[in-house]
């Protein structure tokens, strides 16, 4: 579905993606983990095609994605950033609804209407939906911005959703929310990517997980095989030990590290 290749982005003499290569396939949810500075939110950017790498690139189904007309882009793409600035007050329905805005003219208002609903919906936000978006909680507002995402891709065949600190603002319920939501996304034949921090969310439910440091690739895999004790003291400074959750799941706990 979407394959970067050797993705180099430099800024001020240094490269904050350096040589990164990753896929996302259909039905896949991937996380995107490593520390504070490592690249994530950088390389997530060029994913989305916000601009194009210093080197490497980015196709879509083989298709480079800076040919990709923007229009049909924002169709099968949809982006949650980390902050996402309103510049004046409306209700938080209408935010929702600005997703569906690359479908104009190619869906009815019958059609918009059930995407956004839907959308919301799924997001555990029809009581903020009527109320000014101004006014609602940072985690709040964040569940607003990723039923905007989901309407946009809502009735998209084999949509993208690309995910940059989704449950930053979330509480504990809400953040585990958002990941089964993104992991039905994948399920029903969508690819996700999400930048986390979490590792015991992460481990829990994403496929995948790709770890960068320094803007490196340095680990690449299941859970398990990535998520390594040696590599988690290295890159993250804690230590970590796989547990065994009710249901058959496993997950991995992190802990400060020993004196």
């Amino acid at each position: 579905m979407i394959r970067a290749t050797d993705i180099v982005v430099r800024r001020a003499g240094r490269n904050l993606v350096d040589g990164v290569s990753l896929s996302l396939g259909e039905g896949e949810f991937v996380g995107l983990l490593g520390p504070n500075g490592a690249g994530k939110s950088t390389l997530l950017r060029v994913l989305a095609g916000e601009f194009p790498p210093e080197g490497g690139g980015v196709e879509i189904d083989g298709s480079d994605l800076q040919s990709w007309p923007r229009a049909d882009l924002a169709r099968r793409r949809a982006v949650l950033p980390q902050h996402a600035a309103v510049a004046f007050d409306i209700d938080a329905r209408a935010i929702v609804e600005l997703g569906r805005l690359p479908h104009e003219g190619r869906s009815t208002r019958a059609q918009d209407a059930q995407a956004v609903n839907d959308a919301i919906d799924a997001c555990d936000a029809v009581a903020l939906a009527s109320r000014g978006y101004a006014a609602l909680s940072g985690g709040e507002q964040q569940r607003i911005q990723l039923a905007r995402a989901l309407a946009q891709i809502g009735d998209t065949q084999k949509p993208l959703l690309l995910l940059d600190e989704p449950t930053s603002s979330l509480d504990l319920s809400h953040q585990h929310a958002v990941l089964n939501l993104a992991k039905r996304v994948a399920a029903q034949g969508g690819a996700v990517l999400a930048v986390l921090h979490d590792l015991f969310s992460a481990s829990l439910h994403c496929r995948r997980v790709a770890v960068l440091e320094r803007g490196r690739l340095v680990a690449h895999g299941t859970p398990e095989e990535a998520l390594t004790p040696d590599l988690v003291r290295r890159v993250f400074g804690v230590d970590s030990r796989w547990i065994d959750l009710p249901g058959g799941q496993r997950a991995l706990a992190t802990y400060p590290l020993a004196a």
